[in-house]
């Protein structure tokens, strides 16, 4: 029996929505002595120190608004670089594509001894969610991947 190509996509469109429905396998909480020291440092990541992303307006802008959503989601933002169980640093551009501003960056997290222990790229969203802030909608996905991330290994180590 042959599908059309219509059907063919409503098929995979199905079997996509149903993937996506299921339940994901719940986290079981492992002694902490099993943890990666990478693991353990995010794991109690609770004060930030936010570096500078630039020295333009808008990064500075950036820094700003990072700091306010960090406190906004219970990290406490630290005044200095001694003081936080996380640095962040990173760098932060935005520009215009097809007419309508949008903002990326690249943030890495390091502990108190220097070492990396939290990462990401963030590409711009203005075209997944249209708002008349990307740099605003950018933070706010930023904040809430680190936050998911320290939560997850939070509930993985007791």
């Amino acid at each position: 029996m042959r599908y059309s190509f219509q059907e063919t996509a409503l098929i995979i469109l199905s079997a996509l929505l149903i993937a996506s429905c299921s339940s994901p396998k719940p986290i079981v909480a492992r002694p902490l002595s099993e943890a990666t020291s990478v693991e353990i440092a995010l794991r109690s990541a609770s004060s930030v120190f936010v570096t500078s992303f630039g020295t333009t307006d808008a990064a500075a802008r950036f820094s700003l608004l990072l700091k306010q959503e960090l406190s906004d989601q219970g990290f406490t933002t630290a005044n200095d670089p001694k003081d936080a169980d996380l640095v962040l640093t990173g760098v932060f551009e935005q520009g215009w594509a097809n007419g309508r501003s949008q903002a990326l960056a690249t943030v890495s997290g390091a502990s108190r001894s220097g070492s990396r222990i939290w990462s990401g790229d963030f590409p711009p969203l203005v075209f997944i969610y249209p708002t008349n802030d990307p740099t605003k909608r950018l933070v706010v996905s930023i904040v809430n991947q680190l936050r998911e991330d320290v939560d997850e290994l939070q509930k993985r180590y007791k």
